[in-house]
């Protein structure tokens, strides 16, 4: 965990929270470090510092237990609170936006991101996220009428420099594969960034099993044997997210893996799983996008 934590440098990430937590000067982390306005106010007294970086400990403290409880509507309120206290926090900013994205707020949380990544232009993660949203958001948006707004941003861009910021980061690249893939219909480039993402994540199933269902749909073919031991790879992850209590990414996880059985020519174990995923459902989106898939793929 350390030394992924350490490669990725992310400014949320176990270490960082550590160090800033003993650092004496501003919550802020060290490395965003944005333009300071002119004209600062006085400093603080030291009682009232004090104060002030306890309110705001407070408020991550409430927002983190809400969201341990999928209370989403708490969650923000404590971060809302935490930035009036500090407007600069920029781990409180990030977690709000990722909390407006899990409710659907999708431009209220793109507005979370691109300030951030005003405040800290260096960081991937806030990247990764703004063009997240973006590519969500271009996806409500008819393709007829996308043709006709070449300037609206689809997340293709931001997403890119992500790449350029965190080439580590294995989603950055799935990301980046689903705009091609769901925004531009760019089935070859998409199929190349999920390959790419597969390699580098030691074939984690969700980019693997993308690129390969790429690869089927764009090339007519389904090569197996240069990844067989990244689908054990695969199948091991989602095996042991399906066996937490409860259940890890439902029903992907179920869904992930009959895939990964049906490649593997095991009947017994496709059916059950997709009995399982199916039984593990609460839209009728998600059995559909499951069977459209595999079947646009064999």
């Amino acid at each position: 965990v350390l030394s992924d934590t350490l490669k990725r440098n992310r400014l949320d990430s176990p270490v960082r929270l550590a160090l800033r937590s003993q650092w004496s000067g501003s919550p802020q982390p060290a490395s965003a470090s944005p333009a300071q306005p002119t004209g600062e106010s006085p400093a603080a007294p030291p009682q009232a510092d004090n104060w002030r970086k306890h309110e705001i400990e407070q408020f991550m403290r409430d927002a983190e237990e809400a969201i341990r409880l999928d209370d989403l509507d708490m969650a923000r309120t404590n971060y809302w609170g935490a930035l009036r206290f500090d407007p600069l926090n920029i781990i409180a900013r990030m977690r709000l936006g990722l909390t407006l994205k899990r409710q659907g707020k999708h431009y209220e949380a793109l507005e979370e991101f691109t300030t951030v990544t005003k405040l800290a232009p260096d960081y991937g993660e806030a990247w990764k996220e703004k063009g997240v949203v973006q590519g969500l958001i271009a996806r409500m948006i008819p393709a007829d009428v996308r043709q006709k707004t070449h300037w609206l941003p689809d997340g293709h861009d931001s997403l890119q420099r992500a790449t350029k910021l965190i080439p580590d980061d294995f989603d950055a690249w799935s990301s980046l594969g689903g705009v091609l893939k769901n925004v531009r219909a760019d089935f070859a480039g998409a199929q190349r960034m999920y390959a790419h993402a597969a390699d580098i994540s030691d074939g984690h199933p969700y980019p693997l099993l993308n690129a390969l269902k790429l690869e089927a749909q764009h090339t007519g073919k389904l090569d197996l044997e240069p990844v067989r031991e990244q689908l054990k790879t695969a199948q091991k992850l989602r095996e042991a997210q399906a066996r937490t209590m409860p259940p890890t990414d439902t029903p992907w996880c179920y869904f992930d893996l009959a895939e990964i059985c049906l490649y593997q020519g095991d009947e017994n174990g496709f059916l059950e799983y997709v009995k399982t995923g199916i039984q593990s459902c609460n839209a009728d989106w998600q059995p559909q996008t499951f069977r459209k898939s595999l079947h646009d793929t064999l």
